[in-house]
């Protein structure tokens, strides 16, 4: 049996270090040490930790979204390219898929 997907690990997935393709996203490009940062052998400072507030970006928190950019928590590569593909995608779900099951409530 297949695990389920859960949206909010998925959005968490979306939003932290990784290499999409030959391209490596969310390397930091700031100057100060926000929550979200660490450093990662070969690669320097990343953003190696996703936060509750990534969630609420994605679904619209206008409120969230300032918080974040304020704590230094944006301020990545493709941070935005990421954050806007994830509000298109979740806002093009129906009301039938937020309720398909238990994750989705």
């Amino acid at each position: 049996m297949g695990q389920r997907f859960i949206p909010d690990s998925y959005m968490f997935q979306e939003l932290v270090f990784g290499v999409k393709g030959e391209k490596v996203i969310m390397q930091y490009t700031g100057d100060k040490k926000p929550f979200t940062m660490e450093i990662i052998p070969n690669f320097g400072p990343v953003r190696a930790f996703p936060r509750g507030l990534d969630i609420c970006a994605v679904l619209g928190s206008k409120r969230a979204l300032e918080i974040l950019e304020v704590e230094g928590d944006t301020e990545y590569t493709e941070y935005y390219n990421q954050l806007d593909n994830l509000k298109e995608e979740f806002s093009l779900k129906t009301i039938e898929e937020w309720k398909q099951n238990l994750y989705w409530r």
